[in-house]
C-alpha cells in the first residue's frame, strides 16, 4: 500500500480522451494504491493494482492488472490493462481503458585489464534494458518506444 502526494502544473490545456480537458493552472491531490504481487519470482508473475484519489479537477479510481513473463533472466515480456473510471466536475465522467505492452531485454559487457601483475582492475559496462512499450485507448491509438541504456 502506498499514499502519494502529486502535483502537476502543466503550462498549456491538455486533452485526456472523449473531449475531456485539463486547464493549464496549478494542481494537486492525493492518491492511495494497494497492489500486490503474484508469483514474483516465477516466470510468470501478476500485479492486480487499485488506485483511488484526487485527478486534476476531479477524482479517479484506477483498476489495473500486469502480466510479466520472464523466460530467461535477460528477457521481459508484458502487458499491463487498466480501466480509470473519472468523476470531473466540469465534464460528464469518464470511462479510460488502457492497454499497454512491455519488452525488454538486457545486455551486458564486462571486461577487465591489469595494470601490474600484482594489480588487477576490473570495470563493466552495462548497456540494458531496451524497452518497447506501446499503449492504447478507446478514444485515441498511440504509439511509443523508448530506450534506455541503464
Amino acid at each position: 500500500m502506498s499514499v502519494s502526494h502529486v502535483t502537476d502544473r502543466p503550462d498549456a490545456d491538455f486533452e485526456i480522451t472523449d473531449g475531456s480537458a485539463v486547464p493549464a493552472g496549478n494542481y494537486d491531490w492525493w492518491e492511495a494504491r494497494v497492489y500486490g504481487y503474484l508469483g514474483m519470482h516465477r516466470k510468470l508473475f501478476l500485479r492486480p493494482m487499485y488506485r483511488v484519489g484526487g485527478f486534476y479537477d476531479g477524482t479517479r479510481q484506477q483498476i489495473s492488472l500486469e502480466t510479466f513473463y520472464r523466460p530467461w533472466p535477460k528477457l521481459l515480456v508484458g502487458g499491463e490493462y487498466s480501466l480509470n473510471l473519472i468523476d470531473w466536475d466540469a465534464y460528464d465522467d469518464s470511462t479510460i481503458r488502457l492497454m499497454s505492452g512491455t519488452l525488454r531485454y538486457s545486455f551486458t559487457l564486462i571486461w577487465s585489464g591489469s595494470t601490474s601483475p600484482s594489480t588487477t582492475t576490473s570495470r563493466s559496462l552495462s548497456a540494458s534494458t531496451v524497452v518497447y512499450s506501446g499503449s492504447t485507448n478507446q478514444a485515441q491509438k498511440c504509439f511509443s518506444y523508448s530506450i534506455r541504456a541503464t
